[in-house]
C-alpha cells in the first residue's frame, strides 16, 4: 500500500489520534464513509435529464433584444 508498512501506518494513526482526539475520530470516519458512499451512488446512478423547460416568471427587459423584438430601431 504505497510502499508503507505496518509501522508507518501505526505512526500515522497515532499522530492523527493525538491531533484530533478520541471523540473526533469516529465522527471523521463516519463523514468519510458517507462521502465515499455518496460518491459511489453518484457514479452508479443514471444521469437524469430534465425534460421540462422552466419559463421565467419575469422575463428580463433584454429578453427580446437580438431578434429585433421589443426594440425600436427607427432613426430620427
Amino acid at each position: 500500500m504505497f510502499g508503507m508498512g505496518a509501522q508507518e501506518l501505526i505512526i500515522i494513526f497515532a499522530i492523527v489520534f493525538f491531533i484530533f482526539g478520541a471523540k473526533r475520530l469516529p465522527e471523521m470516519g463516519k463523514g468519510i464513509g458517507q462521502a465515499i458512499r455518496g460518491f459511489k451512488t453518484a457514479m452508479t446512478e443514471k444521469p437524469q435529464i430534465e425534460t421540462s423547460h422552466q419559463v421565467p416568471l419575469h422575463p428580463s427587459p433584454l429578453a427580446g433584444e437580438g431578434r429585433g423584438e421589443g426594440v425600436n430601431h427607427e432613426r430620427r
